[in-house]
């Protein structure tokens, strides 16, 4: 998966977290480019996310 998305995406990382794993992606700039990412995430590889920003 990881392979998968660093085609895709400019940036791509998975981290383990317990049982599950974080898929980050980005970084985009604006929390519009985010929600759309994270919606194209969602109907193309049927991964629900949501949006970190850090600063």
């Amino acid at each position: 998966m990881l392979e998968r998305m660093r085609k895709r995406y400019r940036y791509a990382k998975i981290q383990l977290k317990s049982d599950k794993h974080a898929v980050w992606v980005g970084p985009v700039l604006s929390k519009n480019d985010a929600k759309n990412l994270r919606k194209h995430l969602q109907q193309k590889s049927n991964i629900q996310g949501f949006i970190i920003t850090e600063k």
